[in-house]
């Protein structure tokens, strides 16, 4: 499980960017933003039902809250992403490759046709979220879990899955190597649904 969120204190209501700053601390976002070319540094920040454009690579963000927030095809390439939390949130195209995730919590997100490919991801956890047809190679996991979670048509190559229960998420058509569920917690109809992977046939 992740860390206790961050808990916000006398927050300073942004309803604008101001130019040139390079940072944001302990404010709360109210109206839609964009962070477009910016490389700034976000820190114990909440974002509350608000549009949020980012096309930038390398961005900080620490101890953040997104509340059904709009934030899809976001690029978020390289960024260090560290005790946030993701509820109620569209992901759709979101760019997340090369990222550092560390303590982050996505909740009832749609995530579809994302990217999370070589990215880092530790101490997080996916619950009943939307992640179809999204590319989850090469990813680097430890202590991640994956709840009730939709996982069709995505791929999965050379992501290693070991210890983890993905009993309780949607697996149809997904696209990984045999050797990387060796470990891995499965249900019987994932096994049944999973089975060509194994050159197993069945009657």
């Amino acid at each position: 499980m992740i860390e206790k969120r961050p808990l916000f204190s006398s927050e300073c209501i942004v309803q604008k960017l101001q130019d040139n700053q390079d940072s944001y601390s302990n404010a709360l976002f109210v109206s839609d933003c964009n962070f477009d070319q910016l490389q700034v540094n976000i820190q114990e920040c909440r974002f509350q039902d608000v549009t949020i454009q980012i096309d930038s690579r390398g961005q900080t963000w620490i101890d953040c809250i997104f509340q059904t927030c709009d934030i899809r095809n976001a690029r978020m390439e390289n960024a260090t992403i560290r005790r946030v939390e993701f509820e109620n949130c569209n992901l759709i195209g979101i760019d997340f490759s090369r990222c550092n995730f560390q303590d982050v919590l996505f909740k009832n997100c749609r995530i579809t046709y994302a990217n999370f490919s070589e990215s880092t991801i530790k101490n997080c956890d996916f619950i009943d979220c939307d992640l179809q047809n999204s590319y989850l190679n090469q990813l680097q996991l430890k202590k991640v879990s994956f709840s009730n979670c939709n996982l069709s048509g995505c791929e999965l190559l050379h992501t290693k899955f070991k210890g983890m229960d993905l009993s309780s998420n949607q697996l149809l058509n997904v696209k990984l190597n045999v050797d990387d569920l060796q470990g891995t917690t499965l249900s019987t109809l994932q096994f049944l649904q999973l089975a060509s992977l194994f050159d197993i046939k069945i009657k």
